[in-house]
C-alpha cells in the first residue's frame, strides 16, 4: 500500500490537533513511517500533568501496544 505523505500529514494533523482541542490530551506524538522512512511526525501539548514541560521530539514515554 502506497500513502501520498502529505495527504496524510494534511488528513492527521486536524485529527491530531481535536485530541488537545475536544479531547483533553495533555500530551502525544504520532509517527508513521513508510518504507523505513518517516513521513507524518506530529508531537504536542505538555509532558508533564502541570502543564509545565512542554513535549518535545525527544520526549520519551512507554508504549504499552505497537504494530
Amino acid at each position: 500500500m502506497q500513502l501520498d505523505p502529505e495527504k496524510l500529514r494534511q488528513r492527521l494533523k486536524p485529527l491530531f490537533q481535536e485530541n488537545f482541542d475536544k479531547r483533553g490530551e495533555l500530551g502525544a506524538a504520532v509517527s508513521v513511517w513508510q518504507n523505513g522512512k518517516p513521513i507524518v511526525d506530529l508531537y504536542g501539548g505538555f509532558r508533564d500533568a502541570g502543564r509545565e514541560k512542554p513535549w518535545t521530539a525527544d520526549t520519551v514515554v512507554l508504549v504499552w501496544s505497537a504494530t
